[in-house]
């Protein structure tokens, strides 16, 4: 289950496509992920990225940030 949240920024089919192609190579890392929340945005000069991953009850956060 993959959700795909865009804060100031319209979710594209190729932003979407280029999500779940990422979260399907952890697959090989992380068996059994059960659901993903992608958060993308754009603040001012800066695009940020996020990421929530649930596997087996515990959940994995990332983040990354980028300058424009």
């Amino acid at each position: 289950h993959l959700t795909i949240t865009g804060r100031n920024v319209d979710v594209t089919p190729a932003l979407r496509e280029y999500a779940e192609e990422k979260i399907g190579k952890l697959d090989k890392y992380l068996n059994k992920i059960s659901s993903a929340h992608v958060i993308l945005a754009v603040e001012k000069h800066r695009q940020k990225a996020e990421i929530t991953i649930t596997v087996r009850n515990h959940s994995i956060v990332g983040a990354a940030e980028a300058a424009t």
